[in-house]
């Protein structure tokens, strides 16, 4: 408290009694808890919601980006006929040894190189309706974005002569695709939970922040507050304060969800022993949730103080919600990875979007502590600043007249 006084500077005799804080926190959180519905939308809807979505991860489709051109993919072929020379060359598919099939299986597993297809030696093209085909092996790793564009285009050119003439991977007790189903997990979880996570704590902190100044502006309440003996300062930082506590609660909710929808992801995948992660990344990731939930519920309350009303309040919150949530979805794009591997610590100085960065790197076990802490830091500095914009807000009458 004594941190958040100097911050905001106020003048002397005109400074925020900590009972005064307590008490207007001890009010709205006592109207939060005593309606259903709110208390339900904190305690209740972040866990559904990343519970829910979470559950479907493991059957969504990975879409596919703007990927490397193919001259620079690293695939090859093994015992290819001579009638399939051209397609292979126009793919820039070069022919190996035949005993290179294992170190090349395993380059493809550690991404040195993009697919291989292997034909049988004895590879003919049977005639239209013959009862056996000969079959071609497809090895390649969809983790791999590269491995998943040759892939998708070979098999296309395939396809043109298929069904009847031969089978493509036909071995169904094979798995052609060579990246770990740990790896495939890890790639999931990373390009979709930052999403979910955004659309949970938004959900929680868009209802009460706008209810918390914008409902009372509405209500005539905060008129009757503010010629109260309560220092204007007070009544603000308790309403933050009410917001961050709430605030809390739905973040622990967002993140039992996560944690209990993992195991259950990991489990519908076949990954043999499991899978979870480490008492570290849980204890890093509940902190960067706990912290994006204060920067979220600071940035959606300075919202609300500029707010005529709840309505207009929620109108403008879904917008900051859209921008968080495509710029996420991006990540998964690899041409915008690019761009932000490319800014490097410039990403840690932009508030919400710097943690959460920092949950996929941590959910994909590619993270930088330094750059975590850097992120944290730079958001409870957002945090701060948000208040003290609120407490300003409060302190003139243009928080009634908005």
């Amino acid at each position: 408290m004594i941190i958040i006084k100097k911050i905001i500077n106020f003048e002397e005799g005109n400074e925020m009694n900590i009972k005064d804080i307590l008490t207007i926190a001890k009010r709205e959180l006592k109207l939060c808890f005593s309606e259903k519905i709110m208390l339900a939308t904190v305690v209740l809807v972040p866990f559904a919601l990343i519970f829910g979505f979470t559950m479907l991860l493991s059957v969504m489709l990975k879409s596919e980006n703007n990927i490397s051109d193919i001259e620079e993919f690293k695939s090859y072929s093994i015992n290819a006929p001579d009638a399939f020379e051209e397609m292979l060359n126009e793919l820039n598919i070069t022919p190996i040894e035949a005993d290179k099939v294992e170190k090349t299986k395993e380059d493809i597993i550690d991404k040195k190189a993009e697919l291989l297809i292997v034909f049988p030696e004895d590879f003919k093209i049977s005639e239209v309706g013959s009862i056996s085909v000969s079959n071609i092996d497809i090895w390649y790793n969809s983790v791999n974005l590269d491995s998943m564009k040759i892939y998708s285009l070979l098999s296309a050119q395939l396809d043109g002569y298929q069904p009847t003439v031969f089978a493509v991977n036909g071995e169904p007790e094979v798995r052609y695709d060579l990246a770990s189903n740990k790896d495939e997990l890890l790639s999931i979880i990373g390009m979709m939970m930052p999403m979910m996570l955004i659309m949970a704590i938004y959900t929680v902190c868009m209802n009460i922040a706008a209810e918390s100044i914008a409902g009372d502006k509405e209500r005539g309440f905060l008129n009757t507050v503010l010629m109260t003996p309560i220092k204007r300062s007070s009544i603000a930082a308790g309403k933050a304060l009410s917001i961050y506590i709430l605030s809390i609660i739905g973040g622990i909710s967002a993140f039992l969800g996560m944690r209990l929808s993992i195991s259950q992801v990991a489990s519908a995948m076949k990954l043999k022993g499991g899978f979870s992660y480490g008492l570290k990344e849980y204890l890093v990731i509940f902190i960067a949730i706990i912290v994006v939930v204060f920067a979220m519920a600071s940035l959606l309350l300075v919202v609300s103080a500029l707010s005529k009303s709840v309505k207009q309040a929620t109108t403008i919150g879904p917008v900051v919600m859209m921008i968080l949530m495509c710029t996420s979805l991006l990540t998964s794009v690899e041409s915008f990875n690019a761009v932000i591997d490319n800014l490097g610590m410039v990403n840690a100085f932009i508030p919400i979007w710097n943690v959460m960065l920092s949950v996929q790197k941590i959910m994909m076990l590619d993270y930088s502590m330094t750059y975590l802490l850097i992120s944290c830091g730079v958001d409870i500095a957002f945090c701060f600043i948000s208040v003290l914009i609120i407490c300003r807000l409060f302190k003139s009458e243009k928080i009634v007249n908005v």
